[in-house]
């Protein structure tokens, strides 16, 4: 995950979660400005994702897929000839399969526009009681950074 400065989000109903600001006070705001007819918002710390963090591991798939193809190709005499490969020879494939697929990634400027939310808190509108206690449920939650829908 990211190791950027500590960035707060907020959410209308604690599920999915909107924007990111300096401190959890001014996703707070942010959060009752944009949905006033709410009185509860939960805020939470964003942690950014970046590609390193959701490049699966490729080496099984990539070989089953060979062998797929072949099959394909030749029919049954593939059964005899299927690609097999020792687990420390899947490892290197997969890592050297990661490397490649990091590159793409960065060449082609893409981007993850989400992140995962944690230390979860509820905030009430300030006309009443500033906080309740974050709930025993509040564990890691993935989101997308859009906007309000």
């Amino acid at each position: 995950m990211s190791d950027e400065a500590q960035r707060f989000c907020y959410s209308p109903d604690g599920e999915r979660f909107y924007e990111t600001y300096p401190t959890r006070e001014q996703a707070a705001e942010e959060g009752f400005d944009a949905y006033p007819d709410d009185d509860v918002i939960t805020t939470g710390i964003a942690k950014g994702i970046t590609v390193e963090d959701v490049v699966p591991s490729l080496g099984n798939l990539a070989i089953e897929e060979a062998n797929d193809t072949l099959c394909a190709l030749v029919g049954e005499a593939a059964e005899d000839n299927e690609i097999e490969a020792t687990d420390d020879q899947v490892q290197e494939l997969s890592e050297t399969l990661a490397v490649a697929f990091v590159a793409w990634f960065r060449k082609h400027n893409l981007a993850i526009h989400c992140y995962t939310v944690e230390e979860m808190q509820k905030h009430r509108r300030p006309s009443t009681p500033d906080e309740i206690p974050p709930s025993a449920d509040s564990a890691p939650s993935a989101v997308d950074s859009g906007g309000p829908a």
